[in-house]
């Protein structure tokens, strides 16, 4: 079943081979093939990886 509505029009990834690519006026996206960033105290980091790949997340941060 797939999963329809404008939101998912609207707000559509975009996607480069660049570090750093702005999605939208709040969301940075950020390749870390590159090396680690720091980010600002208090922000909000959300992490996304394939499982088993080389840069995945530790398995104490995501369930595969």
């Amino acid at each position: 079943m797939a999963i329809h509505g404008s939101l998912f029009e609207d707000f559509r990834e975009t996607e480069s081979r660049d570090q750093f690519t702005r999605q939208n006026s709040k969301l940075l996206k950020i390749r870390m093939d590159y090396g680690p960033v720091n980010a600002r105290l208090g922000s909000m980091v959300a992490y996304q990886a394939t499982c088993g790949s080389p840069t995945a997340a530790p398995a104490a941060w995501t369930s595969c």
